[in-house]
């Protein structure tokens, strides 16, 4: 599945993604990065009001979280691959987990918006 991200810049991004629906309450990205190549657009389906993203080790790794209509709403950085637990919890259903290395350098993250009509329309 592609997902187009565009930047108020006018630049826009596109990765061809993995989708997973996530019905449980936590994701080891651990498995998912050793499991398959990404980024990988992770959906909500569960009823918990938050979802743990365990981190422990992923990096350079980003988290870009979206709402149900597809708007951006919040971004995570994991920089340090110290074997030190780290999890971070997001209440938005729609996550982006993107290798850090694939974005541009001038990328402007407080200015980016999801385009899900563009995920819809490029399904493979």
């Amino acid at each position: 599945m592609k997902v187009g991200i565009e930047l108020q810049t006018g630049k826009s991004l596109e990765w061809e993604t993995c989708r997973i629906e996530n019905d449980r309450q936590h994701i080891d990205c651990r498995d998912l990065i050793a499991q398959q190549n990404g980024p990988w657009l992770i959906i909500k389906k569960h009823i918990y009001l938050q979802t743990q993203f365990i981190l422990t080790t992923v990096s350079p790794y980003l988290l870009l979280a979206f709402d149900a209509a597809g708007n951006f709403k919040e971004k995570t950085l994991h920089n340090n691959d110290h074997p030190a637990p780290y999890i971070v919890l997001v209440s938005h259903p729609q996550v982006l987990l993107v290798d850090f290395r694939d974005i541009p350098k001038d990328a402007e993250f407080e200015t980016l918006f999801y385009q899900k009509n563009q995920i819809d329309e490029k399904r493979n």
